[in-house]
């Protein structure tokens, strides 16, 4: 009797792989607020303010915002507090002194 090979060999490349993939733990109080604490940033809610109403520390609220994609607060803008300010109010560009 002669041996005749049926099946082509398959390799291990070639051997079909199925995994499914399953979330076991619970995400990040940070994650969970995310969404949130970049809605409240964006309506000029400081972070301080946005922990205490949320309930968490400032550094997590901190830490929601950089992973919604807000990054780090920035200060206040330096140009906006002077206009702002009575003393430059009356001041323009063309005008002396």
């Amino acid at each position: 009797m002669v041996w005749t090979r049926s099946q082509r060999i398959r390799t291990a490349a070639q051997l079909p792989f199925g995994v499914a993939l399953l979330e076991t733990t619970e995400r990040p109080p940070y994650q969970r607020i995310s969404t949130e604490v970049r809605q409240l940033h964006g309506l000029g809610l400081s972070l301080s303010r946005i922990a205490a109403l949320l309930d968490v520390s400032d550094r997590t609220a901190a830490k929601a915002l950089a992973f919604a994609g807000g990054g780090r607060p920035s200060p206040p803008d330096a140009h906006t507090a002077e206009a702002a300010s009575p003393l430059t109010d009356s001041w323009s560009p063309g005008s002396a002194g």
